[in-house]
């Protein structure tokens, strides 16, 4: 069927293949750039989120309309793992402002403390 074509379309990693503009937060799973491996991002359509770290398992509430993006009322499972990136990967979530995709098929979460931004793919 149709949405099963153009999702497939959105999955390949071609460059330059992506659609930004139709591209949604809800559309896969996102993987964080630095350990895409392990950090796992996922967004529903009811306004809340889940993520996956080298440790823990997270979840919360998230806003966004066109191009602003904020996480609240994160919640982390709580073992404790040496030498885990999880602290930086919270507090990234902490600090975005903003979103944007790319052609590539990347989403970027912008930050507000002039940090940059994060890259999920």
């Amino acid at each position: 069927d149709a949405n099963t074509m153009q999702f497939g379309q959105v999955e390949q990693n071609f460059e330059g293949e992506a659609d930004p503009s139709k591209m949604t937060l809800g559309m896969k799973t996102w993987n964080w750039e630095k350990d895409p491996n392990e950090f796992t991002l996922t967004f529903s359509n009811n306004g809340t989120f889940g993520a996956t770290t080298d440790c823990n398992s997270m979840g919360g509430s998230y806003t966004a309309t066109k191009d602003t993006l904020s996480f609240s009322q994160i919640v982390s499972t709580k073992m404790y793992c040496e030498g885990s990136d999880e602290t930086e990967f919270a507090a990234l979530l902490l600090d975005t402002k903003g979103y944007h995709f790319t052609s590539k098929g990347e989403l970027i979460l912008d930050l507000k403390s002039n940090s940059g931004t994060a890259v999920f793919k």
